[in-house]
């Protein structure tokens, strides 16, 4: 009965630590309105495409965010940022790629994914080229000014460090192939 009880504990504890990995804060970018699709294709030679900059899980009242971006280098180019209204910019740059600071004036709900600005591009493909071509990315990372990517929460002031994520262009596909369920079932026989 012990050793039972001992097992579930552990198994208790094991899934905390796998639920409080899964909150961690992270700024994305997301190539639709839904905020579903962080992997862009080409759209046509010369159109010009707005990217949302989305925060996730940071889980407060956000009243402030500085981060950056490394613009894409393949199948688009990088433009600038679009403000959001009532966001204001802090700081000489309010260039994306040399690191942004936007504050609220009132704050953001954080809790769950929200748009904290814009990013336009400008795609130069009119279709993803066939494997094995090269992935296209566009990365959030921290602000090169101060080289941290973090956020205030509203009222406290407390910090909360974020991880930027990468996205990415003309990912390929994947190679798949008509099977039956013997056949896969035949994969994992001994």
């Amino acid at each position: 009965m012990r050793k039972v009880l001992a097992v579930v504990i552990v198994a208790a504890i094991c899934s905390i630590g796998v639920n409080a990995f899964a909150q961690i804060p992270n700024v994305q970018i997301y190539f639709d309105d839904n905020l579903q699709q962080t992997q862009g294709y080409c759209k046509g030679f010369g159109v010009g495409d707005t990217l949302k900059v989305v925060c996730n899980n940071f889980g407060m009242f956000m009243s402030t965010i500085e981060f950056g971006i490394v613009p894409p280098t393949m199948y688009a180019l990088g433009g600038g940022d679009v403000h959001i209204p009532g966001a204001l910019w802090l700081g000489t740059s309010t260039n994306p790629v040399t690191g942004v600071t936007i504050t609220y004036p009132i704050p953001k709900n954080a809790f769950g994914p929200f748009v904290c600005m814009g990013y336009s591009i400008l795609w130069v493909c009119d279709v993803c080229p066939p494997e094995p071509a090269p992935v296209g990315v566009v990365k959030v990372i921290p602000n090169p000014a101060s080289g941290k990517l973090q956020a205030i929460e509203w009222q406290t002031f407390r910090l909360v460090q974020g991880t930027g994520m990468t996205s990415t262009l003309c990912p390929g596909v994947i190679s798949t192939e008509e099977s039956t369920w013997g056949r896969v079932k035949s994969l994992y026989a001994e």
